[in-house]
């Protein structure tokens, strides 16, 4: 497409209007393409009647230039990720002083048939190796993953490791309904929530997997949609459709922080859970337990948060990117007792 390969661009929304102010007269009609190009918003509409429609190649170069050299309060910063900096799935490692727990495989075969009745059969197969501590699951990496941090964290009382899958327990749901549009968020995380696509493939209504960035900054950028959902919000189709809606197969938690080397004090919580949230993920308490000076698990305690988002955004982003419960890929979450977003914790 020429003049527009210069540019990484999204397409944001296409929209046909028809208006027609006297009965029997041939309506004008007008195309709206918008997209984000260079972090900026931009807009083309393009009026037609008759035959002479524009073609999509006009509409996204208009659109592509408006955002280009548009006025600088049009940034939307949400939705320029830059989607080299989410890792490749060979970057996810594990910690040699873990519990090996076992494998988990996991194989999914079936058939797609697309817009010219095509059928082509798609398979999946993963397999993981789980890892525990305290005799806890905190973590899964692929197969033969690479070892880092040779040595577990020194153990500090208000401090607190999150890891993957202790985060994945507390907001794994709220996310993944938020960015599929099920429910929303009053505010979201100032962290990246993207899909990397790991293994390409199609959706199950054959629409090819791309990365794609759901939110960042704190602003919503884009939403996982299958057929339906996104005729009914008048938005592109983002391959995700699954059997019932629309699905994700990997969510990835990410910062715009550099990366930082595992932290080397705290103790590492190894269960969570969300006790009590509004319907925007507001006024939330969440329980956790963290483990002992003796490495086992301590007793439960609690801490109340204005937002669920909050516990993305209450400490320092660190450690290997590693898988947690489902689909959650994120860096390990250095969080600090006694910050200004917690509440002090308290025992249950």
């Amino acid at each position: 497409m020429a003049g527009v390969t210069d540019h990484y661009w999204q397409l944001l929304s296409i929209r046909s209007q028809t208006s027609s102010r006297d009965r029997g007269r041939i309506g004008l009609c007008a195309d709206r393409l918008t997209v984000i190009a260079g972090g900026r918003l931009g807009s083309a509409v393009r009026p037609w009647h008759g035959e002479r429609r524009p073609s999509i190649d006009e509409l996204s170069e208009a659109a592509i230039r408006a955002a280009t050299t548009g006025p600088a309060e049009q940034a939307f910063a949400a939705v320029a990720a830059d989607m080299s900096a989410l890792p490749e799935r060979s970057r996810l490692m594990a910690f040699p002083w873990f519990e090996y727990a076992g494998d988990d495989y996991e194989k999914v075969d079936f058939s797609v048939r697309d817009s010219l009745g095509v059928r082509a059969h798609e398979h999946r197969h993963e397999q993981w190796a789980e890892y525990c501590f305290a005799g806890r699951p905190v973590a899964r990496v692929p197969s033969g993953a690479p070892a880092t941090a040779d040595r577990p964290p020194t153990w500090v009382a208000d401090s607190w490791l999150w890891s993957p899958w202790a985060l994945s327990q507390v907001l794994l749901t709220p996310l993944l309904e938020a960015v599929t549009g099920r429910t929303t968020l009053r505010r979201w995380p100032q962290c990246s929530l993207a899909d990397p696509a790991w293994g390409g493939g199609v959706d199950m209504e054959g629409l090819a997997r791309a990365p794609i960035c759901f939110a960042r900054a704190g602003r919503p950028a884009a939403m996982a949609t299958d057929r339906t959902s996104a005729w009914s919000r008048r938005e592109p189709r983002s391959g995700h459709a699954g059997l019932s809606g629309p699905v994700i197969r990997d969510l990835v938690v990410g910062s715009d922080a550099p990366d930082l080397p595992l932290a080397l004090e705290g103790s590492i919580v190894v269960e969570a859970r969300c006790l009590a949230a509004g319907a925007q993920g507001d006024r939330a308490v969440v329980g956790f337990r963290s483990t002992g000076r003796d490495g086992l698990p301590g007793p439960p305690q609690a801490v109340s948060l204005d937002y669920l988002s909050d516990l993305l955004d209450a400490g320092t982003w660190c450690g290997p990117w590693q898988r947690g419960l489902g689909p959650w890929t994120s860096r390990w979450l250095h969080t600090v007792g006694g910050t200004s977003l917690w509440n002090r914790p308290r025992p249950l």
